[in-house]
């Protein structure tokens, strides 16, 4: 059954991800999907469910709370739930409709 509330649109894009716990430098990893409520990365680095997290990508900044992290070969599938958006005074709707155009998502039937 799937739990996803939102559909998810297939992204290959670098992203930069910022702990919020962590003063640390961005980790660099790829996005792979994206929806109106939240994200899929591949990460070099374990994130914890619960952490909160700044994203940044494509003159975007997210802020979201970590899902989930597993390990997947040698790098780490986390989702991200969305909090906030900030760009250029857009929603994350708008986002999606520049990225994406007319893309069709992942599980959609037609």
């Amino acid at each position: 059954m799937e739990r996803r509330f939102d559909p998810r649109f297939p992204v290959d894009l670098e992203i930069g991800i910022t702990d919020l716990n962590n003063s640390a430098e961005p980790v660099i990893g790829t996005l792979i999907n994206i929806s109106e409520s939240g994200i899929c990365v591949f990460l070099p680095e374990y994130k914890a469910a619960g952490a909160m997290v700044k994203l940044d990508f494509a003159d975007t900044v997210l802020y979201g709370q970590v899902a989930y992290a597993y390990e997947e070969e040698d790098r780490f599938r986390t989702g991200i739930a969305v909090e906030r958006v900030l760009v250029r005074a857009s929603d994350l709707t708008s986002i999606l409709e520049s990225l994406l155009g007319q893309a069709e998502p992942h599980g959609a039937h037609g």
